[in-house]
């Protein structure tokens, strides 16, 4: 039976009261707290108070850890109220909706236990009890016999970091347990150490000119978000199952989520059905004021609800960069170029970043679910015109990506991988697979092997 703590509430009064029985430096710490928020617990040998374990940093600034030091605090008292030591940790879990990077983050703990200015996610990952996009421990500490250990937490952004948008947030729980983390390696540790940071960082330079039709494993290249690692060929061991459902890796991300493509199509469909605008390559464009979703976002946003958060699955998917890349490389009379045109028919180099587009369709759209884009593609081992049926992607059928490549002959157009590996681009209106793309969370953890016959299965917390 997990010891796990509930938090239920009380009365401001019995909060008052015992504060009264502790020191004075307790009512120091929680002389500028708002009280209407005070809530106790008592199980087993613990009794724990904590005047509001949500903590919420809307739009905040970047300050220094001076400045960090005199941010607003979430006290807390944890008591032990039986003749035997208790050991205890005090976690925090990121909670959905949060869109601050929990890299740009710092927590603080200080009181009769310390943790210095750290970044959240440099923290131990662990177990979540809560609808969360990820789960760190913060400190292990013991309480003795019939002793009392008071604190706060704080969290600030960090002075370095710089929020994208006046949309972003951090929403965030702590609590406390006697009960000791499951400390398993992340997904990405598991993966990155099937082969070794050293082996990966030294393999020759990629040719994507040409097809890949060997196993070479993970490879490196950056995202818009940090070191991302790419798997590449005929690889064997990139297998998931999740939800019921067969994926292959497709990279871990530059922020340690991990994104995987369906290993089948769920749609035979069209990208879009109108085709004579160039912004009908838009994932989404504008007709006036109004955003359009394009077809295929709309089969995959339906498809998610369905199988992912209907099932309770999506406190496992993160949101994430899709790249919809519309910006123009160049224009030759009524033809537009975008750049995934000009990076991979004309030079052979693909990317995995994706800059801010000034039209009002495409762009970067940071999703649950989306599709694969052209240079992913290419990553993998498909290359331009030339058939290829040894690599991971490879299905015998042809299926879309969410990467505009140009405006020709008054069509749009996307990039394809055909019937036969090959890439290629073809007109949205054509009639193509849909293979969903989604990003497993940071702290997902996996048993298994990765193989077909014994796939990476998700730790899926009950």
């Amino acid at each position: 039976m997990s010891k796990f703590y509930k938090i239920s509430l009380i009365s401001i009064g019995f909060f008052l009261i015992l504060s009264l029985m502790m020191s004075f430096s307790y009512g120091v710490w929680l002389s500028n707290q708002n009280t209407d928020d005070v809530m106790s617990f008592t199980s087993n040998c613990l009794r724990v108070i904590i005047n509001n374990d949500t903590i919420n940093l809307n739009k905040p600034l970047s300050i220094s850890d001076d400045d960090g030091y005199g941010s607003s605090a979430y006290p807390f008292i944890v008591e032990n109220v039986c003749a035997e030591e208790q050991d205890v940790e005090l976690r925090i879990d990121t909670l959905e909706g949060s869109t601050i990077e929990n890299s740009k983050l710092k927590i603080y703990v200080n009181g009769d236990i310390e943790l210095a200015p750290t970044i959240l996610d440099e923290l131990v990952p662990s177990k979540s009890y809560y609808n969360s996009v990820s789960s760190n421990l913060v400190l292990s500490f013991k309480v003795g016999p019939s002793k009392t250990i008071r604190g706060n937490v704080r969290m600030w952004l960090s002075k370095d970091a710089v929020l994208t948008t006046n949309k972003e947030d951090f929403i965030g729980k702590f609590y406390f347990t006697t009960e000791e983390t499951i400390i398993k390696p992340i997904f990405k540790e598991v993966l990155l150490a099937k082969e070794g940071i050293d082996a990966i960082n030294s393999k020759e330079e990629v040719n994507f000119e040409n097809e890949e039709t060997l196993d070479t494993g993970l490879h490196y290249m950056n995202d818009d978000e940090g070191v991302s690692y790419y798997y590449r060929g005929n690889v064997q061991n990139n297998y998931v199952s999740f939800g019921d459902k067969l994926w292959r890796i497709i990279r871990i991300n530059g922020n340690g989520s991990v994104r995987m493509i369906l290993d089948d199509s769920i749609d035979n469909n069209t990208y879009n059905s109108e085709f004579n605008l160039e912004k009908y390559s838009g994932y989404t464009y504008h007709n006036g004021e109004e955003e359009i979703s394009s077809n295929v976002k709309t089969i995959l946003d339906n498809w998610y609800l369905e199988n992912i958060k209907n099932k309770d699955l999506d406190k496992y998917i993160t949101t994430e960069n899709f790249c919809n890349n519309s910006n123009v490389a160049n224009t030759e009379g009524t033809r537009i170029n975008y750049l995934e045109y000009e990076n991979l028919f004309l030079r052979f180099t693909p990317t995995l970043k994706c800059g801010n587009t000034e039209k009002d369709y495409g762009g970067n759209y940071r999703e649950k679910i989306g599709l694969i884009t052209s240079s992913e593609t290419y990553l993998a081992g498909a290359s331009l015109n030339k058939p290829n049926d040894s690599y991971y992607l490879y299905k015998g059928s042809s299926f879309m990506t969410m990467s505009p490549i140009d405006f020709y002959n008054g069509k749009s157009y996307v990039g394809i991988i055909l019937d036969n590996g090959a890439f290629n681009n073809a007109p949205v209106n054509e009639v193509r697979g849909i293979r969903p793309v989604i990003n497993l969370s940071v702290s997902t953890t996996v048993s298994g092997s990765g193989t077909i016959d014994d796939p990476y299965i998700v730790d899926v917390i009950e």
